[in-house]
């Protein structure tokens, strides 16, 4: 399917990543290899993406600015301090997190680790959101069509 000159997989589910500036750069720039969300609850992503789905990356208050593939996909459960710190020892290469970023996910229960393909860098396009949502699914057609990409 074609939407505002995306390349988007027949068949993908789409997904809309919110990610701060310093995120963004490291993501268009090659060094973060994997997207993460923590979370002390199962939220989105947690167990709604799959390998070959289509991702959004949106800057805070911002544009889209980039796309990926998801590739491999790794959900944790049942974390503790402990299993956040090995997290952070064994990924944090290709992550590209700060130590401000592990304080505040060392309380988290959840973790999707979304390792990224086909990272792509695109002119910056607005969308119609205006809700504070961190991670939006679109997973039929008819909400793919409602992105609405402004150039």
């Amino acid at each position: 399917m074609e939407n505002a000159g995306l390349n988007i997989p027949p068949g993908s589910r789409v997904h809309l990543a919110i990610c701060t500036h310093k995120i963004i750069k490291h993501l268009l720039n090659g060094e973060k290899k994997i997207e993460t969300r923590f979370s002390k609850n199962k939220q989105m992503p947690y167990n709604r993406i799959e390998p070959g789905d289509f991702l959004l990356f949106k800057k805070t208050g911002g544009p889209i600015v980039g796309t990926a593939i998801a590739g491999k996909v790794v959900f944790f459960d049942d974390l503790s301090q402990e299993k956040v710190r090995h997290l952070k020892e064994t990924y944090n290469e290709r992550i590209m997190a700060d130590d401000d970023f592990w304080a505040c996910k060392m309380y988290s229960n959840f973790a999707t680790f979304i390792y990224l393909d086909e990272v792509k860098r695109i002119t910056p396009s607005r969308i119609n959101k205006r809700d504070r949502r961190p991670w939006v699914i679109y997973e039929d057609n008819n909400m793919i069509e409602q992105l609405q990409l402004i150039k």
